[in-house]
């Protein structure tokens, strides 16, 4: 298993790092609490933007009862993902030292553990960090490859947050029976213990869709319209059945609270 577990290791080093370290301490929730958070963009001479989040504690989901727990910056808005619990979040720190031609961009994933009241770093240099999803539990985080612009294949990488290891290498390749592709972007999705992955085209259009399991670790094709000319009526990623609940949750106003 060792073995294994450094074989996909070493294949996957290109796209991010494992670096997982406590780096930060916080209250922890108490039984009747929960997470909710506000964010701020902040910007410095140079025009430069970023959002700043601060953390809350919620009382027996009582938006007017609430305690601050803490403040991190510089955060991506889109990357922020919590467990369906809102006792677990995670988040992407991204930052700069410099503009244009030549700038060094760090993306890196951050786990605010509201069970243990630890803050820990889990994975360095991950790239374009709002393409991953974690699972509804917390337990799994979906990657796909940072070569965002092929698009007959995907690349998936599954990281174990308990064992802090990467523990699947996935390739989805939909069949094409022609020789043209509609598909512009590769979605990820979360829902109840499965990860699905959406090929999609300019207008969010659903050309193709798989599901990993994470019960079996198999990963299947659910959904495949690509190379049928003249397709009606496809699945948007809005439409009910196939959305999941993370921006919902973002948007939800008594988990992002308006301070």
């Amino acid at each position: 298993m060792r073995i294994f577990l450094f074989i996909l290791f070493l294949l996957v080093q290109t796209a991010f790092h494992i670096m997982a370290e406590a780096v930060g301490r916080f209250t922890p929730l108490n039984d009747n609490e929960r997470f909710a958070f506000s964010t701020r963009t902040i910007s410095d001479a140079q025009r430069r933007a970023w959002q700043r989040i601060t953390m809350f504690a919620v009382r027996n989901n009582n938006i007017t009862n609430v305690s601050e727990l803490f403040i991190w910056e510089p955060v991506r808005f889109e990357t922020i993902q919590f467990t369906s619990d809102l006792k677990k979040v995670f988040f992407v720190e991204s930052n700069t030292d410099r503009w244009g031609a030549g700038a060094t961009l760090t993306n890196n994933l951050y786990m605010a553990n509201g069970l243990t009241g630890e803050i820990r770093r889990l994975l360095t240099d991950i790239s374009f960090s709002s393409y991953f999803r974690v699972s509804k539990d917390g337990r799994f985080i979906l990657f796909r490859s940072r070569h965002f612009y092929i698009r007959e294949f995907v690349n998936l990488y599954l990281f174990d947050v308990e064992i802090e290891a990467i523990v699947g290498k996935f390739e989805w390749r939909p069949d094409n029976p022609v020789d043209w592709v509609t598909i512009e972007s590769w979605e990820l999705f979360r829902f109840d213990n499965a990860f699905r992955i959406y090929g999609t085209d300019s207008g969010r259009s659903i050309w193709a869709a798989a599901e990993l399991d994470l019960t079996t670790m198999e990963l299947q094709t659910i959904w495949n319209k690509i190379g049928i000319l003249g397709w009606q009526d496809l699945p948007l990623v809005f439409d009910a059945g196939w959305r999941e609940d993370v921006p919902i949750q973002l948007h939800d106003p008594s988990v992002r609270l308006q301070r």
